[in-house]
């Protein structure tokens, strides 16, 4: 996958096969996935493909925390033997010229594509709870590719039910059943309404925006019958 050539509406991500994979106490309840193609690609194709889509973030990011792994041990010490924290944000301050790493609330933490990274490790870290990301354990950028991946597919699937004429038709009923709060006691519509149903004939999608319109039609004829002149 070139990020030079990627168009949002070619729907490569969101069209994409996920695969599932396994770690230990997984932060979703069912399991992990990462997309096909994470499998297919290096970790230095990957580092390449951050840098095109978002002005070379991955590799300003990972000089600031190689520098950070080779460096905290120089600092002066607290006395839990951690860095102290006016050491630690002085330290931020001079190296993170792009002010990505917070140095006000959780000092040294980050975030990046939909996620929050807690401390400056190249290995990706668990959750703040104790779960297991995708790479946890891993290098930390294998973790940025994927949450990027996800960002790029949630921008995607948002392109394809703005542009898709089925999603169209879907978002019309749905929005026509919550303005009048009627589902014409059909289950189907109900869950279409209310439950995110999309499994759906286009045809069942047409009679029900046939009766919403019918049913809009009634409401303005008696509307005009009742205003007083």
């Amino acid at each position: 996958m070139n990020a030079k050539n990627y168009k949002v509406e070619e729907l490569k991500i969101y069209r994409m096969k996920k695969v599932p994979i396994f770690k230990p106490n997984p932060r979703y309840r069912d399991g992990l996935t990462i997309f096909e193609i994470e499998r297919e690609m290096s970790l230095e194709e990957k580092i390449a493909f951050i840098d095109e889509m978002r002005d070379g973030i991955a590799s300003y990011l990972l000089d600031i925390l190689k520098k950070w792994e080779k460096e905290k041990d120089t600092l002066p010490k607290d006395q839990f033997g951690n860095p102290k924290t006016v050491s630690k944000k002085a330290w931020i301050k001079r190296n993170d010229k792009r002010k990505i790493i917070d140095i006000e609330y959780r000092i040294g933490s980050y975030s990046l594509f939909l996620n929050r990274f807690s401390d400056m490790t190249t290995t990706c870290p668990t959750t703040d709870y104790g779960y297991s990301q995708e790479y946890t354990g891993e290098h930390i950028a294998h973790q940025w590719f994927h949450n990027l991946l996800k960002k790029l597919y949630l921008e995607e699937k948002k392109y394809f039910k703005e542009h898709d004429p089925f999603q169209q038709k879907l978002k019309k009923v749905i929005d026509y059943g919550k303005q009048y709060g009627i589902c014409f006691d059909s289950k189907e519509l109900n869950n279409i309404i209310w439950n995110g149903l999309e499994d759906v004939s286009e045809e069942s999608l047409d009679r029900y925006i046939s009766a919403y319109q019918e049913l809009e039609q009634t409401i303005n004829h008696i509307s005009c019958k009742l205003k007083f002149k």
